[in-house]
This record gives C-alpha cells, structure tokens and sequence, in this order.
C-alpha cells in the first residue's frame, strides 16, 4: 500500500512538473544564464495574489504555444521568495510583466487576458531581437555601436550610464514640475467656476425657480388651478 501511494506521489509530481516545463522558474541565480539570448515574457508575481492566480495558467498555456520557439522565454518570479530580483526591476504591482531583450527588457502594458497577450507575444517575441548576445540580427549601425562600448573600460561606460541616468532624471523632474503646474491651474479653474456659478445661481434664484417650475408642472399634471401664481 505504501508503495503504491509513493508511485501515485511521484507520477502527481512528475505531471505538475510536465506542466510548467514550458514555464521557468526565473530567481535571481539563473536570471542571467537562462535568459540570454532570448526574448522574455517575465511574470512577475505574489503568491497568493487573486489577479496573479488568475494570470499564471494563461502564462503557462502561452508557454506550451511557444515551445518550439527558439527565441521566446516564458517565465515566472516569485517576489517573496525572490525580493531582490523584483526590487531590481522596481516592481510594486503584481502581477507585472517584462518582455524583450532580458538586458533591457520594456513593460507590458497591455491587456491581461489570454488572446491579447498571446497576440502580443507572438509580435514580439518571436522576432530575432539584436542584442550584445544575438549580434548576428543586429544592423550594422548595431554592431557598430555595440563594439565602440565594447572597446570602453567599465568606468567609461558607468560614467556614459550615469550620464544617461542623469538626463533621463531631469527630464522626469520637468515632466513632474510641469504636471504639478497643470494641477495647480486646473484647481485654479475648478475653483473660479465654482465660484461663477454660485453667484449666478444666487442672482437668477436658480434653485427658487427650479421649485416653481416643478410646481407648476405638477399642479398641471394632476389638473389643479387652486394655486395661481
């Protein structure tokens, strides 16, 4: 009887791990071996999270659609067990996902559901993406580019990334600035017609003559003329 509970344990096991074989595993260990050279759809997720339950079978589902694909990497993280990884993507929100280059992967945006990342996927993913791993896909302005970098010392190409850092952080300080700046007028003409229409209301007697419009209409519904104006 033991026996044959142990054999039923290991043949479960043996199908749930066929199940994800399609979808990895992805912490902060194998990140970089398992990823390079392909095109990522990362999940990003929180056990226990009902949006992130919801998700997961889609993803393993889009894994099994992709598995002859040489290019395209399904996979999932979780962030409690892998807190580092996540906070080196600046995830907040779960689920969220990562799709592209793994060295400089972008943002899923879109929708949630099964066919529109699938959709999605098949787009992006299956394209032959040039990177510093796939240099063969890469226009010659590409390899250009990638060899000039290879040819800097790692503190010239700290001090380029800072430098684009730096750039990019102002620009987020201006668009931050200007945005509070259309807040403040927005308020500013909230405010002033709030402001009119209260004064007009108080010099027509608009709610005064509201009431007696509603009056009449009701004294001419049920036919009364006992009340003249």
């Amino acid at each position: 009887m033991m026996a044959q509970t142990k054999q039923k344990t290991a043949c479960l096991l043996l199908t749930a791990s066929l199940a994800i074989a399609n979808v990895i595993n992805i912490t902060e260990d194998n990140y970089i071996k398992l990823t390079a050279g392909k095109n990522i759809f990362l999940v990003f997720y929180e056990p226990g999270c009902e949006p992130c339950e919801q998700i997961l079978p889609n993803i393993e589902e889009m894994g099994k659609d992709f598995k002859d694909d040489d290019f395209a990497l399904f996979g999932r993280v979780n962030c409690v067990a892998e807190s580092t990884l996540c906070e080196d993507f600046d995830i907040t929100l779960y689920p969220t996902i990562y799709f592209g280059d793994p060295l400089a992967p972008g943002h899923y945006d879109g929708e949630m559901d099964y066919e529109s990342m699938l959709s999605f996927a098949r787009e992006n993913l299956s394209k032959k993406l040039c990177s510093v791993h796939n240099i063969d896909f890469c226009s010659p302005e590409q390899k250009s580019v990638i060899d000039d970098f290879k040819g800097k010392s790692r503190d010239e190409l700290d001090d380029m990334l800072e430098e684009v850092e730096k750039q990019a952080k102002a620009d987020e300080d201006e668009f931050n600035n200007a945005v509070l700046e259309l807040q403040e007028q927005y308020k500013k003409l909230v405010n002033s017609y709030n402001v009119k229409i209260e004064e007009l209301n108080q010099q027509t007697h608009y709610a005064l003559l509201q009431s007696v419009i509603t009056l009449k209409e009701s004294q001419d519904n049920e036919g009364k003329t006992s009340y003249e104006l």
